[in-house]
């Protein structure tokens, strides 16, 4: 992972050892790009893009590929909840400083005492999307939030957009990739190949990069 700039790394201040989440920033909102990403001011130079941890949202564009108007929809409801200019708290990970392959601040965005990410999950616009290592109370509330959202058939899972491609398959399937990383149930402890993805709830998936982290974690085949 890339480290951000001294001027971000400038805003960061430890409030807890805790295992996953170790950081808070505070920022104004300028730009949200869609369901999962925002733009924030916090004094430097540039914006700071932050995807919202645990949470993946359809894509406006991937490789001049959209997933057109559900991707749309989700972007816009996050904006109804988070208007331009609000300030907000960004709650990072452990290894505060490090970002995604996208150069985006990975965390947990609090507009006053909301959490939207969850609230994203809840509302069936964005899917559960974690990668180990992770905060397993974290993991727990998302995964409720998830489910609710799901068999409540809100969002992206309303019978208007209900055949929509999970965020993160359209992706690898427009990028002509593979997936790399091992497939876990949430519910049953389970490992899968991704190529029985579809046999694992979308709100009970979770994924390690190595069987080690998996089996670390209480996941085996």
């Amino acid at each position: 992972m890339r480290r951000l700039p001294n001027a971000i790394l400038a805003f960061l201040v430890l409030v807890s050892p805790a295992a996953v989440w170790a950081g808070r920033i505070q920022g104004t909102v300028v730009a949200i790009h869609d369901g999962d990403t925002i733009q924030i001011d916090i004094g430097g130079p540039r914006p700071a893009r932050v995807r919202l941890a645990g949470t993946d949202s359809p894509e406006i564009e991937v490789n001049n590929k959209s997933q057109g108007r559900v991707a749309y929809a989700a972007r816009d409801y996050l904006r109804s909840r988070l208007p331009i200019g609000a300030t907000i708290t960004v709650q990072t990970l452990d290894g505060a400083g490090e970002s995604d392959k996208h150069n985006r601040l990975l965390g947990r965005l609090f507009y006053g005492n909301v959490d939207l990410n969850l609230e994203m999950l809840k509302a069936g616009w964005s899917v559960l999307y974690v990668i180990a290592p992770y905060d397993k109370t974290m993991v727990r509330d998302y995964a409720i939030a998830a489910r609710e959202g799901f068999e409540s058939r809100r969002g992206m899972f309303s019978d208007e957009y209900k055949d929509t491609e999970m965020p993160y398959q359209f992706r690898l399937r427009v990028m002509r990739q593979r997936g790399r990383n091992l497939l876990g149930d949430l519910d049953t402890r389970k490992l899968h190949r991704q190529a029985d993805m579809e046999h694992v709830p979308v709100y009970s998936r979770i994924f390690f990069p190595s069987i080690e982290s998996a089996r670390e974690r209480g996941f085996d085949y």
